[in-house]
């Protein structure tokens, strides 16, 4: 009896001493309230000839979700594995909270190695070292998903629903991604992705033709027809950011470029309005493009207020002949402050400029502000209003896709949101 009383008591210990070297934390997001906007601008078709141009209105109006976060659900956990060295994982899921169905988009979802001192590796779909380590900390606006935000620019079906919106100044995340990161040293800290996603196929198909005379032979067989089709899809990229703190000053940079290749087997043209927000543009029988962005931030915090100051380009251009190209820059600055122990507010403006290719290489110009500000009910629950507004100032040349002289978006939003 006393024997197995011991037996029991080890085993106890063992699984509480196992159960205390390992750790999963369940988290998230909920976003839900009123959530509008209206876009303006020249009508793509229904202009009667000689009366001039057309203009079109959309608005869109009704309760909604993840205006100031996109909703979501994630776990995370750390195991330490001893001499400072631990494992993690993280799995996060993008959530709906006004459907009727689970349809979660995937966030994150990686695992990794962690050194106290060095650093940290991990692999799987994760953000990219230029939007978690430098844009997204020096954003005013958070990484919200309402219009009038230079560096975060969203259209209308991101206004409703942020989940998985594909951001048109940079790229947020990727998939197949080798991720590091090097601990901070003398407020200093180091990040880079390397995304790898490669394929090479090649298919023959042979297809039945009639039986004549005059058929040809292929492969020494009448009647019958071979093909060739396939070739390479590829996705690969680096991304690189840098940051320094010290004090209440933080200033940080970043560079990403990718390149994807893919064969269609249809003809086709470098067409701008599949550039952004993808980076897939059809040229000729190839999706074939370089992707390149920069970005530059910094914050200040005075105490009473935080100042902040963005710069950022990007440019995507056909690998088989540079001359075509489009691409977008923008910079931005902002505060952001407690007006009270409870109320956050913040603001900010910007100035962007579209180029592509073409004759007279058509510019567009474009301007956006937004304004906001958070009541907090207790540290994880508030209520927030959001308004912002950007407007495509002048083009210059031939038009532009997305970027219409005269075209506007206005979005605002009311709303409720919790973090567990």
């Amino acid at each position: 009896m006393k024997k197995s009383l011991l037996a029991v008591a080890a085993i106890g210990a063992f699984a509480s001493a196992a159960q205390a070297q390992s750790s999963v934390t369940v988290y998230g997001i909920l976003d839900v309230g009123y959530v509008g906007n209206s876009a303006s601008g020249p009508a793509t078709t229904g202009a009667i000839q000689g009366n001039g141009p057309s203009t079109q209105k959309v608005t869109n109006s009704s309760f909604g979700q993840s205006a100031e976060q996109s909703s979501r659900i994630g776990f995370k956990g750390t195991e330490d594995l001893g001499g400072g060295t631990s494992a993690f994982f993280t799995a996060e899921f993008g959530l709906q909270p006004q459907g009727t169905t689970w349809a979660p988009n995937n966030r994150q979802s990686f695992v990794g190695l962690k050194k106290n001192g060095i650093g940290q590796a991990s692999i799987g779909t994760q953000y990219t070292a230029l939007w978690m380590n430098a844009l997204n900390p020096t954003d005013p606006g958070n990484g919200n998903n309402v219009a009038g935000n230079i560096i975060r620019p969203v259209g209308l079906s991101a206004s409703q629903d942020g989940q998985g919106a594909a951001s048109t100044a940079v790229t947020i995340l990727t998939t197949n991604s080798l991720y590091g990161e090097t601990a901070r040293f003398a407020g200093f800290r180091l990040a880079a992705n390397y995304v790898m996603n490669g394929q090479d196929a090649t298919q023959r198909t042979t297809a039945a033709v009639a039986t004549t005379p005059a058929t040809a032979t292929t492969n020494g067989k009448v009647g019958s027809a071979a093909a060739v089709t396939g070739g390479p899809n590829t996705f690969t990229g680096v991304s690189f950011s840098g940051d320094y703190t010290l004090n209440k000053l933080l200033v940080t940079a970043a560079y990403s470029n990718f390149k994807q290749q893919q064969i269609q087997g249809a003809a086709g043209t470098f067409d701008p309005a599949l550039a952004f927000p993808s980076t897939a543009v059809t040229v000729a029988s190839t999706t074939n493009t370089s992707d390149t962005q920069y970005y530059g931030g910094a914050t200040y915090d005075f105490g009473i207020l935080k100042a902040y100051a963005n710069y950022v380009n990007r440019k995507i251009v056909d690998a088989n002949n540079s001359s075509k190209y489009l691409s977008r820059s923008g910079q931005q600055i902002g505060v952001r402050s407690y007006v009270t122990p409870v109320i956050e507010a913040w603001a900010s403006a910007g100035l962007g400029r579209y180029q592509a290719f073409g004759a007279g290489e058509p510019t567009a110009n474009v301007t956006a502000y937004q304004l906001g500000a958070n009541y907090y009910l207790s540290k994880r629950t508030n209520l927030y209003g959001i308004f912002g507004h950007s407007q495509t100032s002048s083009v210059n040349g031939s038009s532009i896709v997305g970027a219409t002289a005269g075209s506007s978006i206005s979005g605002y939003a009311l709303g409720l949101r919790h973090t567990f």
